[in-house]
């Protein structure tokens, strides 16, 4: 089974940027991948600071370099694994996407200055997730140890797939649980129609057997995942509850999600479901391009 083969971590140095690196530096580790932290400072921010305290606007840029270096220093000790430091002045999303073209793996900490509710509903981090052509990484917990508990929401669209290879390429050792959330078309209507209980629950029923066996044939498909599912949880209602709720109660510790882009517009944006999910979720979340 593919194993992600390069790593790119962005950081600025905070607490949950920190985590980010060294769940990169973990995974790294764990799968013989090379590591690149990269640390990118504002142009327009310098610029202006440039022009008020030009002593200042140097010592920003040294010291950034000098803290970049002793993370390194500080991720690969012990560990044998091969990282680099790289420090970018431009944009800061830009110059994250440029690196990111040649990563395996895109890796970054849920909050910076500001929560990351506010970021993905605002648009750096979300034009970061939505744009960037590898699979993303959010953290939100302090990396203690690898990935055991994977949780994979598919809707049965073609990056359904890509969301179980993906779930099984970030968590070599780790159990996944393949999860799906369906309403009944037209359930209101029908209630409207008068169309009995009895029919409409059978109708549930059919519906909720359906998803467990395009499920089966899912995971059939892809033979390394076999061993490694847990049952599916095929539950009726809102998608981003269902799958914020099983995660809670499976006790997952990775939640891997399809961006969920369709249309050519789509692409650029981020599903609502997903957006939903990173917001709130409690463990870490990996979108995948579909």
């Amino acid at each position: 089974m593919n194993t992600f083969r390069s790593l790119l971590a962005a950081t600025d140095f905070s607490d949950d940027a920190q985590n980010a690196c060294r769940r990169a530096a973990l995974i790294a580790g764990e799968q013989g991948a090379t590591l690149e932290l990269l640390h990118v400072i504002s142009e327009p921010s310098l610029a202006l600071l440039r022009g008020f305290f030009p002593e200042a606007a140097a010592a920003v840029s040294a010291n950034a370099e000098k803290a970049l270096e002793l993370l390194r220093e500080d991720l690969v000790a012990g560990k044998g694994i091969s990282a680099t430091s790289v420090l970018k002045v431009g944009k800061v999303a830009a110059e994250i996407l440029a690196a990111g073209q040649r990563a395996g793996l895109l890796v970054v900490g849920a909050r910076g200055h500001s929560p990351l509710r506010d970021l993905v509903l605002g648009s750096t981090a979300e034009r970061l997730l939505s744009r960037c052509p590898a699979p993303a990484l959010v953290v939100k917990r302090p990396a203690q140890s690898h990935y055991r508990r994977v949780l994979a929401p598919i809707d049965f669209s073609p990056c359904s797939a890509g969301v179980l290879a993906a779930a099984a390429a970030i968590a070599p050792g780790a159990e996944i649980q393949v999860c799906h959330a369906f309403d009944l078309p037209f359930e209101g209507k029908l209630w409207m129609a008068g169309v009995p209980d009895t029919q409409i629950n059978s109708y549930r029923v059919e519906t909720r057997q359906q998803a467990l066996a395009a499920i089966h044939q899912l995971v059939g498909s892809l033979p390394a995942l076999e061993k490694r599912t847990a049952l599916p949880a095929v539950m009726r209602g809102d998608p981003a509850r269902v799958i914020l709720d099983q995660a809670s109660t499976c006790g997952a510790d990775l939640i891997v999600i399809g961006k969920q882009g369709q249309s050519a517009l789509e692409e650029f944006l981020l599903g609502s479901v997903t957006r939903h999910v990173l917001a709130d979720a409690k463990c870490d979340v990996m979108v995948v391009n579909a």
